[in-house]
């Protein structure tokens, strides 16, 4: 099990062998991108797939056609800045990262105009 660095407490009791990685290159191809914004090891992952893939944690959801974020009293003391950094943090990914598909950890894929998507979404 691969864990983010900064994620590596929920495991010190050694109940699972884990190996801990920093943002940047991965094997593979993948690249770790730190978010960092919901908690210190939320991290984005983007997969050298196709025209390139985006995997998001617990960010974003996707439940029908839209993007959208968990309910407010899933996120915390102040949901509101949250959103506001979240935002903002990815719409820096989407300048700096190049990718056309989504994958959300909870709620369907978004196949094509991922980025265009993403961009538009995090500018409301």
């Amino acid at each position: 099990i691969w864990c983010p660095r900064p994620g590596l407490h929920e495991y010190a009791d050694g109940s699972l062998a884990v190996r801990p990685y920093d943002a940047g290159d991965l094997h593979g191809g993948v690249r770790a991108i730190e978010i960092g914004v919901i908690c210190p090891d939320e991290m984005a992952l983007v997969l050298p797939l196709d025209a390139g893939v985006l995997a998001i944690a617990d960010s974003f959801i996707r439940y029908g056609d839209d993007i959208g974020f968990v309910p407010d009293y899933l996120m915390g003391d102040n949901p509101e800045d949250i959103k506001r950094r979240t935002k903002a943090r990815f719409l820096e990914v989407c300048d700096e990262v190049a990718f056309d598909h989504l994958l959300f950890a909870h709620g369907a894929p978004l196949i094509g105009s991922g980025r265009a998507a993403l961009r538009a979404f995090c500018t409301n």
